[in-house]
């Protein structure tokens, strides 16, 4: 999750946060603070803010928290993938795109994962009415996904 212009795992206590990092409140969720942060605050935030894009996945990883999942941004090597929701054993993984307008565009969301070696269900959520599916990786059309969830649909 982008806050502070950094990534930082979300958290409800400081325990769920790794050694050294504290969970705090800002004005958009809750994260586990960085070390190097700790002199931070709402009124004097350590770095620029997120860039809009950014913003989605910000959203929905807060809304998918409010769901009873455990929620974390995912990381494969030096790609992330915008959030990773667990619950009961399951795991599901999301990427977040504001529009899937050219193949680069569609390649950069879909490889990350398909790069990950497991089975569990991997899904692109964006604002396009288009039907992407590649390497058992689905597309959804965010506002018809968040409907589906708000009738207690699961994620995917």
């Amino acid at each position: 999750m982008c806050t502070w212009g950094k990534c930082h795992d979300a958290c409800h206590t400081s325990a769920d946060c790794p050694t050294g990092q504290s969970c705090v409140n800002t004005n958009d969720a809750t994260i586990c603070q960085l070390p190097d942060e700790a002199t931070c605050s709402q009124t004097s935030p350590c770095g620029a803010t997120c860039a809009a894009a950014e913003a989605w996945p910000r959203k929905l990883f807060g809304y998918v928290l409010t769901t009873g999942y455990q929620v974390h941004v995912g990381k494969l090597g030096e790609r992330q993938v915008d959030f990773v929701a667990d619950k009961d054993g399951e795991r599901e993984y999301f990427q977040v795109a504001y529009r899937l307008l050219d193949r680069n565009t569609i390649d950069r969301e879909l490889s990350v994962l398909e790069a990950i070696p497991d089975n569990f269900p991997k899904t692109v959520l964006s604002l396009d009415r288009i039907a992407v599916k590649r390497n058992g990786i689905h597309h959804r059309y965010l506002p018809e996904w968040l409907l589906g969830r708000l009738a207690g649909h699961r994620l995917t």
